[in-house]
């Protein structure tokens, strides 16, 4: 089966950044954004939003849907050459990686457990996909949009126990926060790349079509200091299950590190 991440099966792009991006108080008084996308204060709990600290899913972050940064999130990944890639990082030092512009992007694993700690700079909000799938005619996954989403629909619906953990706050209804891309898009493949994990000899290139489907948050910047994620969950369909713990310190700013969901 595919890369899934998840915070994923990776059995399963560049990333080009658009748009406005929102000023956030570094001592993380909470943003959510209205109807329109555009930034607004608000106190924790206030609208309904379960989560203060992660903008909801119905939200354009930055100037994109989460739909949009979803697709921007498997370009970024699949650009990574195998033995730099994030998904692959047993120690966190591929965190790093092809990260520009206010947000950055946060990999699950291939399975089993996995601990990470890295450095990332302060003002930076965190993408993260907490578990997903990408299916392309690249890799053998079916011919056409329906045969793809298809796939992606099923190995996603079939996700179990999802956990997702900031600073030990469990963040609530994640079914809200699962998107497919909005459009098929194209993936720009390097040599020595990802693929090897399911056995494929694919040469560098741009391929066409691909989609995905999945779990994510975008969170906004931590303050300065220390931050544990934690992310687990499993599909029993394919024997999958993942478990990893990402240590981040938050570099720069101002604050001391106090969890912001509370």
């Amino acid at each position: 089966m595919k890369k899934i991440i998840l915070l994923a099966i990776f059995l399963v792009a560049i990333l080009v950044i658009w748009g406005c991006s929102i000023e956030n108080d570094s001592t993380l008084t909470d943003v959510v954004l209205n109807a329109e996308g555009d930034a607004a204060l608000k106190t924790p709990n206030q609208n309904g939003n379960l989560n203060p600290g992660i903008i909801p899913p119905h939200a354009n972050p930055y100037g994109r849907s989460y739909g949009e940064w979803s697709i921007a999130w498997w370009q970024w990944l699949i650009s990574a050459p195998f033995d730099q890639n994030p998904g692959l990082d047993e120690t966190g030092e591929f965190i790093p990686f092809g990260q520009s512009g206010p947000v950055w992007f946060i990999a699950p694993n291939f399975g089993g457990e996995t601990v990470r700690y890295a450095d990332i700079p302060a003002g930076k909000g965190l993408f993260i996909l907490l578990m997903g799938f990408e299916a392309s005619e690249l890799e053998g996954h079916g011919t056409g949009e329906e045969e793809l989403r298809g796939l992606a629909d099923w190995v996603v619906s079939g996700i179990e126990n999802l956990v997702c953990e900031i600073d030990g706050v469990s963040i609530e209804g994640l079914d809200d926060f699962r998107v497919a891309s909005p459009t098929m898009f194209s993936i720009d493949v390097p040599e020595n790349n990802i693929f090897q994990v399911d056995g494929l000899d694919i040469p560098a290139g741009t391929y066409y079509p691909s989609v995905c489907d999945g779990y994510y948050i975008m969170l906004n910047p931590l303050p300065a200091g220390e931050h544990i994620i934690h992310l687990s969950g499993e599909i029993p369909g394919i024997e999958f299950w993942q478990d990893i713990i990402i240590n981040l310190n938050v570099v720069g700013g101002h604050g001391h590190g106090r969890n912001h969901l509370n």
